[in-house]
């Protein structure tokens, strides 16, 4: 049996043994809580994404092609594009029609928005050329020319191309779009004249 002396002692500091029981308990409930919660924390592995640059001349679109602007531009020249370039780009980067271009023939033939190929020549003719390649034509079939004299596909003006067999206005302007021709076949291989139209004007025509 507890004494007395000591039933008197608990009761006079039971205040201060609560307290400390109630420590024990809150130091033992953070330790254990520490614990487990370090266990099941959850880990988080941030990734960073790869990004890859593209430069222009790795891509396929950033390939350089040479195209050829002359006639009545402003800036004549080669000028290096990307083969997504199209005609009427090129056209701006040579400074746009000079003065005294013949821009009814260009509203006729040039189609703006075709992309370029390599190798390719557009020529802007300036007013009054064709009508004077045309009559210089004229000219010569009526006079010592013969008739059957060749006409290079690569100089030749619209008026010129127009008087071969079986070639119109829209002919003549596709032939000049697709110059320069290594070889005159490609007048048929590129599908700028028809078969019937080949058969015409292969022995009536060089590619200089």
């Amino acid at each position: 049996m507890i004494s007395d002396k000591l039933r008197e002692i608990i009761e006079f500091r039971k205040v201060e043994l609560w307290g400390l029981l109630i420590g024990v308990l809150l130091v033992g409930a953070g330790i254990f809580w520490l614990k487990t919660a370090g266990e099941s924390e959850t880990k988080i592995e941030v990734v960073k994404a790869a990004v890859t640059e593209v430069s222009e001349t790795s891509s396929p679109s950033g390939e350089l092609i040479a195209v050829d602007v002359a006639g009545a531009v402003k800036k004549s020249g080669v000028y290096k594009v990307t083969k997504d370039t199209r005609v009427g780009e090129v056209l701006d980067q040579a400074g746009g029609l000079a003065p005294g271009a013949d821009t009814g023939w260009v509203e006729k033939y040039i189609n703006r928005s075709e992309k370029v190929r390599d190798g390719m020549k557009i020529y802007i003719p300036k007013k009054g050329e064709q009508e004077t390649v045309k009559a210089e034509v004229v000219n010569n079939v009526s006079g010592d020319t013969p008739v059957n004299s060749k006409v290079d596909i690569n100089k030749a003006g619209q008026a010129e191309l127009e008087a071969l067999p079986g070639i119109g206005p829209v002919t003549a302007g596709k032939i000049i779009s697709g110059r320069p021709y290594a070889r005159i076949e490609e007048l048929s291989e590129k599908k700028i004249v028809n078969s019937r139209v080949w058969e015409q004007i292969r022995e009536r025509v060089v590619a200089w």
